[in-house]
């Protein structure tokens, strides 16, 4: 863990989490990361219903991960475990930034990559093997949710249906054809269509 520690905490960017420092004495473990007050983005998501998180907000969010995943992956840190909605934190200005202990090791072993199916890569369920790639593959599940409003909860890592059904479905629309049209078959329901494309 200290190896681990030492060398997230010398990653310092805008769209992270940024650890503080560590403690590593006798069986206990501790992580101090920079305090985000306004919440992670699976609350905001998903437990909100009444405040909507505006498409604007949703590309912007999808952005600052995706800058903050590639920032690390050009500083050596190709592998994020355990990547999911809970590991996006807003900060005092409401701007997402992604945690930094997701390239720490959930296990002792290693081997435990996600909490929740829904993000774990096919080659790690098969193989237990993780390559960079597999990261893309979590980000594009991380993004479905972004779009759909819709998850597997952490705690029902074995459930494959119900709302993953819904979502690859969704994901099949947004494969097919334009821009706006499909996509907003998938979309968040709360947002009622307010969907522009990119200017």
């Amino acid at each position: 863990m200290q190896a681990e520690a030492r060398a997230i905490g010398k990653l310092r960017h805008v769209r992270l989490v940024n650890l503080i420092g560590y403690c590593c004495d006798g069986d206990e473990r501790l992580l101090v990361s920079e305090y985000m007050p306004n919440d992670t983005l699976n609350k905001h998501l998903f437990h909100w219903e009444k405040q909507t998180m505006e498409w604007a907000m949703r590309l912007r969010v999808a952005l600052y991960v995706a800058e903050g995943l590639e920032y690390c992956r050009q500083s050596g840190h190709k592998l994020y475990h355990d990547f999911n909605t809970c590991r996006v934190l807003f900060d005092e200005n409401g701007s997402p930034r992604l945690s930094c202990y997701g390239w720490m090791k959930n296990s002792k072993d290693g081997k435990n990559f996600s909490t929740n199916l829904a993000y774990t890569p096919p080659e790690y369920l098969i193989s237990g093997t993780l390559i960079p790639e597999s990261v893309v593959f979590s980000f594009g599940t991380f993004l479905l949710d972004l779009l759909s409003g819709k998850h597997i909860p952490p705690s029902h890592v074995s459930d494959t249906g119900g709302n993953e059904t819904e979502r690859r479905e969704g994901a099949r629309e947004i494969s097919i054809g334009g821009l706006v049209t499909p996509i907003l078959v998938a979309c968040d329901a709360p947002l009622k269509g307010v969907v522009h494309e990119p200017r």
